[in-house]
């Protein structure tokens, strides 16, 4: 499995690439996160509409994203599918959309969800903590502009 990790102004970057990822596989490592994501969900619902003048479409917004989808361009070719983490109003599943990679994203804030549906992106309400609910197998997962920042760090119980 290779994992790309990159710091960035606005969060973090996180891509991981393996054959037949299982999206069950992060349960165990998201067990007992304590949840922030409904917080986080109605910040973003009430900016949905705007995020993309206020972050896609600016400059800064494009410089860091076309920045990333260099890197990942190389890391997922040849992608069949990939999982879509804090989607937001889709753009980066969008971006894969248009290489030929099947995109399968989720967002905790319904009305980014609802945008990128819009989009005709396959977009789904959840939060990062409930990723166990996902099923299938991924060729890879990305994640990145914040949307680990919206959870706390696991608490062992």
């Amino acid at each position: 499995m290779e994992i790309v990790v990159a710091s960035r102004l606005y969060g973090i970057i996180i891509a991981l690439k393996k054959s037949s990822f299982k999206a069950a596989y992060p349960r165990m490592a998201l067990e007992g996160v304590v949840s922030e994501t409904a917080i986080a969900g109605a910040a973003f619902d009430r900016i949905a509409q705007q995020y993309d003048e206020l972050w896609t479409c600016s400059p800064v917004g494009r410089l860091q994203r076309k920045a990333v989808w260099r890197r990942l361009d190389i890391l997922f070719e040849g992608a069949d599918l990939l999982l879509d983490l804090g989607c937001g109003t889709g753009e980066d599943a969008l971006h894969f959309m248009r290489n030929g990679i099947s995109v399968r994203a989720f967002d905790a804030s319904s009305g980014m969800v609802r945008i990128a549906r819009g989009r005709n992106v396959d977009a789904s309400v959840l939060g990062i903590e409930e990723l166990h609910r996902v099923q299938g197998c991924f060729d890879g997962m990305i994640s990145h502009f914040g949307a680990f920042n919206c959870v706390r760090e696991a608490v062992r119980h």
